[in-house]
């Protein structure tokens, strides 16, 4: 009997800590294709750009980027750790860094893979091991901007919104610059 009863209570707390679960990201579930705009664009080397889509894929604690560049297909997982999304990196040497990767307050940093571990993050084809992160809020639209120490020409932003909800991507590279725009793919099985 006693077996029953404490069966019953952690059942009864099991459901009810899956029920409380906080949401971290509105509209979870969701799918977002973001495509080239060609009218926003200025690319004068089109070799450069073998980026063709990228897709990101809300759930309930984190964000999965995946993008094809060169055929092969990138996976970044971003996961909610104190009300912002982060980057756990793994060193080659061992251990992990936690690198912000969309946040609510204005913040900058360097991410150094030398002076951090060894680690080498490659994003799209270009070596960004050092890189300059910048956050800033321009009314209600955040900006991520990631600038590549190694290749000082290179950019990346990501804009989004108080949800986390990207709407627009953006990188340049010698001169070329590439806008992402979103197309949102509702109800997908």
């Amino acid at each position: 009997m006693k077996n029953i009863f404490l069966m019953g209570g952690l059942m009864l707390i099991m459901v009810s800590s899956c029920n409380n679960r906080k949401r971290m990201i509105t509209d979870h579930n969701k799918i977002d294709i973001f495509v080239l705009d060609s009218f926003k664009s200025v690319i004068l080397d089109s070799s450069l750009n073998e980026l063709k889509s990228l897709n990101l894929e809300y759930n309930n604690d984190s964000l999965t980027v995946s993008s094809i560049y060169l055929k092969r297909t990138y996976v970044n997982d971003y996961f909610f750790k104190e009300n912002m999304l982060v980057d756990y990196r793994s060193k080659l040497l061992g251990g992990v860094d936690t690198i912000p990767f969309l946040t609510k307050n204005d913040t900058a940093f360097v991410y150094d893979e030398y002076k951090d571990g060894a680690y080498v993050p490659f994003l799209f084809g270009l070596n960004k091991q050092a890189a300059e992160y910048t956050i800033t809020k321009k009314k209600n639209i955040y900006i991520r901007t990631l600038h590549s120490l190694y290749a000082p020409s290179y950019y990346e932003k990501y804009y989004y919104d108080d949800n986390f909800h990207i709407i627009r991507f953006e990188y340049s590279y010698k001169g070329n610059k590439f806008v992402y725009t979103k197309k949102s793919i509702e109800n997908i099985p």
